[in-house]
């Protein structure tokens, strides 16, 4: 069987499991997580004791889990050969070379098997039926290829949903000026859109907007960076189009997706375990924001239990209004550099309200930059460089958006140059608490 027809099958699955109670559904997930520990512990020498917390007794216990260590990400740079698994079971597939784009500063190497791609492959295409997207049409990405052919637009492949060869994919590279992608949208001119997240999608609306294109999308797919209100404004007027956002990341797969019944974003609880933990370790509850750690449970070949990934997300109920049994996350924060911290403990995620500042300063593009506690750098690549900045009124907006203590500088800069994933990032925190649990 390949692994396209086991991947269709294991999605099948998956719209039954989905409808599990809770409490089923919680069973299942841990008889997943206690077999992977084993593995694990066995096999990879890496855990040979860090899992002894859960494993001391008989076949494994989960009572202990808080007591296992988080992986970080220097674990991964330090230990890659540690982690590796010295066995797997035949059932795993084949094992691959993975690294990630270094979009926190710290990339990683990591090794999946085919298991593991079959399962977040079932995921993703679960989820693309939630949202009725059909594979006989067509999708137009933006992805960091680094290929001349996806950089001059050229680059296409068939079939981007499993089960459906029929699907056009046009691919171009991410990296590619903003009026460039425009003028490529329109050319090839797809059903589906597939962005690099909220900020990119800001970008393209705001852009196509200035121009008076009247692109229009069938669905919006996001994924890489959280999805704010203004996006989501944004995709609504300019291209007439709902966002459908997919949390995930290459090293873990799929991890969430954002619900078209009751836009909660779905845990990929049967793949992958997702704890929200707050400071001192301990889980939030709905409502609270907290640290994300993740451990995919179909990844043998290079198991990552317990893996703080670097992201902050808002945990949502255990039992959504639609009525499917998975787990949800109300929001995904974003990045810890991404977040401002402040002096009274506060986190928060900003973002460049392009609708308020463009009233006083004229750019194409913004970046917010919060550099100590109480300052923050709007670096901007100016529009109409005769129109001089409103400084009192900007202070005045981040006052009333951060803290009313901060202190504003603008900078004015020629470009910005892409971070290594051809990533933008609207914002960036360099205090160092906000970067602290990123080994």
């Amino acid at each position: 069987m390949s692994i396209e027809d086991m991947a269709v099958k294991f999605r099948d699955v998956l719209t039954t499991t989905e409808r599990m109670p809770p409490a089923e559904l919680l069973t299942y997930q841990r008889g997943l997580l206690i077999k992977l520990a084993r593995h694990a512990a066995a096999h990879v020498p890496f855990y040979a004791q860090r899992l002894a917390p859960i494993l001391s007794e008989g076949e494994g216990s989960l009572e202990r889990w808080a007591e296992v260590p988080l992986l970080a990400r220097a674990d991964i740079q330090d230990s890659a050969e540690k982690l590796s698994a010295r066995m797997l079971p035949p059932y795993c597939g084949a094992v691959h070379e993975g690294s990630t784009s270094g979009s926190t500063g710290r990339p990683i190497r990591y090794r999946h098997e085919d298991l593991h791609d079959v399962a977040s492959a079932a995921q993703t295409d679960r989820m693309f039926g939630w949202w009725g997207l059909d594979g006989t049409k067509s999708l137009a990405t933006f992805m960091s290829t680094y290929d001349e052919s996806a950089r001059a637009g050229a680059k296409k492949r068939w079939g981007w949903r499993i089960g459906v060869p029929d699907g056009i994919r046009y691919i171009n590279e991410l990296i590619v000026d903003i009026d460039k992608q425009i003028d490529w949208l329109k050319a090839v001119g797809p059903n589906y859109l597939f962005a690099r997240g909220g900020a990119h999608i800001t970008e393209l609306a705001l852009q196509a907007g200035k121009r008076g294109e009247r692109l229009r999308f069938d669905r919006i797919i996001s994924t890489g960076s959280a999805v704010g209100a203004q996006a989501r404004r944004l995709a609504r007027r300019v291209f007439r189009s709902e966002i459908a956002d997919f949390y995930g990341a290459s090293e873990t797969g799929l991890i969430a997706c954002q619900c078209r019944d009751c836009r909660m974003y779905h845990v990929c609880d049967e793949t992958i375990l997702v704890e929200v933990l707050r400071e001192d370790g301990s889980c939030c509850q709905e409502g609270e924001a907290g640290r994300v750690v993740l451990t995919p449970l179909y990844g043998y070949a290079m198991p990552l239990i317990r893996y703080e990934i670097g992201d902050y997300a808002t945990r949502g109920p255990q039992q959504s209004s639609c009525g499917r049994g998975l787990s949800s996350l109300a929001a995904i924060v974003g990045r810890y550099r991404n977040v401002f911290v402040f002096k009274d403990g506060r986190v928060i995620h900003p973002y460049a309200n392009a609708s308020r500042l463009g009233a006083y300063l004229s750019y194409r593009q913004i970046q917010l930059v919060q550099t100590d506690y109480d300052q923050v750098e709007i670096r901007y690549v100016p529009d109409d460089v005769s129109r001089a900045p409103d400084v009192a009124e900007i202070e005045n907006l981040m006052r009333q958006m951060l803290d009313p203590g901060i202190s504003v500088k603008l900078v004015s800069l020629d470009r910005f140059e892409p971070s290594p994933g051809g990533k933008f990032e609207e914002t960036v925190s360099l205090v160092a608490g906000a970067g602290a649990a990123i080994q």
